[in-house]
């Protein structure tokens, strides 16, 4: 699994993706549930995050993603945040820039 994060983490890098802010965002739940044989109700579901630059009020991203997935990134916005406001708190000018450090979240 750690290859395979250091291989995203180079792609993500070297993408030549653009990235766009986002001003706000919207976050919901898609569920659906079905009624068995025995009588019992199963439901999945998963969690939706809409990115909206509010410039415009256009959508810049939608994304889907099981809830293990959000639990995880919860956890590592988490932690980044607690970084980063260290980071600010403190009297240090930063040597150099700070780079993304991505860890695994699913």
């Amino acid at each position: 699994m750690k290859e395979l994060m250091q291989k995203a983490q180079r792609n993500l890098m070297t993408s030549t993706m653009v990235s766009v802010f986002a001003y706000e965002a919207i976050v919901g739940t898609v569920m659906k549930g079905k009624k068995t044989k025995e009588g019992k109700i199963e439901k999945e579901g998963m969690i939706t995050i809409g990115f909206i630059d509010m410039t415009n009020q256009q959508p810049v991203a939608k994304i889907v993603m099981m809830p293990s997935t959000a639990e995880g990134l919860q956890a590592a916005l988490g932690r980044t945040l607690n970084a980063f406001k260290r980071e600010l708190e403190s009297e240090e000018i930063p040597k150099e820039p700070v780079k993304m450090e991505p860890s695994y979240i699913g």
